[in-house]
């Protein structure tokens, strides 16, 4: 059986995507590995039909964080033996290819976004210039990569020649349910970070007779909780 072993900078609890990735490959009969990260807020993990793994870092943001993680990641796969190496995100990537080299094992690349245009680095100009860097660096190098969709991978395309295929990120296909006579809920399911449209939304409940679930952690966890009360709306969120 062969063993493929993915890498994320999440805690894996709310990192549905990799779970739907993860769990399809396990159903295909390959022996998978996730490994992530732990935080201090994170849940036990649930049980899934393949093995995970969460490395413990001193830092949690920043520069001392990706560096501490990458090096922790790259000990901890140097040490384990897999027949695949796949890294979700620049923030990943370096370690992962590293490893798969020095083993002489396939290295896949999933460009989950466009790394250097997220709102947390495109308006730092050196440190989106560093991630730009890591990015040229894999995809001129790396015969096998994907992406959610066809702009992203145009754009790897016309810059770095890169043949990207295109996975699109969809969520399970459920049978159809009435809807319930209950207000409605609003569902938020991922990283609580900028550029998620999480401060409109708050915004945007003082109208809106609904209740918004979060589902997640992340930077700006904490400023939501005190905007949901400064606007009023903190009896709708959960």
């Amino acid at each position: 059986m062969k063993k493929i072993c993915f890498t994320v900078t999440t805690d894996l609890t709310y990192d549905q995507r990799m779970q739907r990735i993860c769990g399809s490959m396990a159903k295909k009969g390959y022996e998978i590995e996730l490994v992530g990260r732990v935080l201090p807020v994170s849940l036990p993990l649930q049980q899934q039909p393949y093995a995970q793994h969460r490395l413990r870092c001193w830092f949690n943001k920043g520069k001392l964080f990706y560096a501490e993680y990458m090096l922790r990641l790259f000990f901890y796969l140097l040490l384990r033996r897999y027949d695949a190496y796949c890294a979700i995100d620049l923030d990943t990537v370096l370690p992962v290819y590293a490893v798969a080299e020095l083993k002489k094992k396939p290295f896949v690349y999933d460009a989950h976004e466009y790394f250097p245009e997220v709102i947390e680095v495109a308006d730092r100009k050196h440190i989106k210039a560093t991630w730009t860097t890591v990015e040229a660096f894999i995809l001129k190098r790396t015969r096998f990569a994907y992406t959610v969709t066809a702009s992203i991978a145009q754009v790897f395309k016309e810059k770095y020649n890169s043949n990207c295929e295109v996975i699109r990120n969809m969520p399970p296909l459920l049978p159809y349910q009435e809807p319930a006579k209950e207000p409605a809920t609003i569902l938020y399911q991922g990283v609580v970070n900028e550029g998620r449209g999480l401060e409109p939304l708050l915004h945007a409940m003082a109208g809106v007779e609904a209740r918004l679930i979060i589902c997640g952690h992340g930077d700006i966890f904490d400023e939501l909780v005190q905007l949901a009360s400064t606007l009023g709306v903190a009896h709708k969120v959960e």
